[in-house]
């Protein structure tokens, strides 16, 4: 096989394909069967195919948007049983249909590089058609697929090179040498301008594809963004909202709860301090020293601080041991803690040191 380029690719466009038609029949009108016999399960022993029952199988057809397949002798049907690849020679969808009245159904079908080869080299002549049907009226109900293929199942099909050049001798195109002005503004939208605008190059026909391709798949891949769209935005409605909360709510919560984590650690810590000068443990001298450690160091150091240390009975000690005074001291003063630790260190008794104070 003539290895392909873009150049004699353009050419077999050109020629199997013309661009002014490219159209081929897929079935034929009125009744028809198979060269087999089938449909052996209709009354009447045939299909039936009109411009209303083409209209209804268009209809029915599940592929409304998307490409319907053209492959390889129906190997999309026998992919599962035999297990073999099922490659496409093709695509077309219901937008490239059409019915002419005497003569049938005709798609406009596009081609693959590799099948527009085996075209031109006559290595594959016919388009078979795969359809369902009522097997009461043998009407086609939709469409399936296509296929490239050298035993057609509908005999008297025309051959696919011949139909091409028979359609382009025939057309109206074919007659006015001058090209339809909305083919040249459609080039024109795709990048091709034309000079002579009675002739198309075979690059331009290339770049014209190609073109046509970029835009089909540019399109794809808008529709599979839709798709995630859609799906992210059915998952994003499925949170339940009650199981969180905003952002600036859980900050705020934070600085509150820092805040009163500081004010419940210098209460403790101030709590502490004050346990331990009732106890006996430290002077007042000594509490303002503490709080500070508590508050810098936590309560771990505060309190490793505070527990090797033992109540000093003369700093928790009353001259009266908590007695009322009597008659006899009334007239004395009271001793604090610090008068305590002062008569001791002095050597004289606390009854001495609290008259002393009185004198005073």
């Amino acid at each position: 096989m003539k290895k392909l380029n873009s150049t004699n690719i353009a050419a077999l466009v050109a020629e199997i394909l013309d661009v002014n038609d490219g159209w081929h029949q897929l079935l034929p009108a009125g009744f028809f069967k198979a060269v087999d016999g089938r449909p052996h399960d209709v009354a009447t022993g045939q299909w039936y195919l009109d411009a209303q029952v083409f209209e209804q199988m268009k209809a029915r057809t599940p592929h409304q948007a998307s490409d319907l397949v053209i492959d390889y002798e129906h190997q999309t049907l026998n992919a599962k049983s035999n297990g073999n690849p099922a490659p496409a020679s093709g695509y077309f969808n219901l937008t490239e249909l059409e019915f002419r009245e005497g003569e049938g159904l005709f798609v406009k079908p596009r081609f693959t590089d590799k099948a527009l080869a085996f075209i031109k080299n006559k290595e594959y002549r016919y388009l078979s058609c795969v359809f369902a049907y009522d097997t009461e009226t043998g009407k086609p109900t939709y469409l399936h697929s296509a296929a490239l293929t050298n035993r057609p199942g509908v005999d008297g099909m025309a051959p696919l090179a011949e139909l091409s050049a028979q359609l382009l001798i025939n057309s109206p195109q074919h007659k006015e040498a001058t090209m339809n002005k909305l083919l040249i503004d459609m080039l024109a939208k795709l990048g091709i301008d034309l000079p002579d605008a009675n002739n198309v190059t075979p690059e331009q026909a290339t770049a014209a594809l190609s073109a046509l391709d970029n835009l089909q798949t540019d399109a794809a891949k808008v529709e599979g963004l839709k798709t995630q769209l859609v799906a992210l935005t059915a998952e994003s409605t499925g949170v339940d909202l009650t199981k969180f909360v905003p952002v600036e709510t859980y900050n705020a919560l934070n600085t509150e709860f820092a805040a009163l984590s500081a004010n419940s650690g210098k209460a403790q810590v101030e709590g502490l301090v004050k346990q331990a000068f009732d106890e006996g443990k430290i002077r007042k001298s000594e509490m303002g020293y503490l709080t500070d450690l508590g508050n810098q160091h936590g309560i771990a150091a505060l309190t490793a601080s505070l527990d090797v240390r033992v109540p000093i009975a003369a700093l928790n000690a009353t001259q009266t041991d908590g007695k009322a005074p009597t008659d006899k001291v009334a007239g004395l003063a009271q001793l604090s803690a610090e008068d305590v630790i002062a008569a001791d260190l002095l050597g004289i008794s606390h009854a001495d040191f609290a008259q002393s104070k009185g004198e005073k």
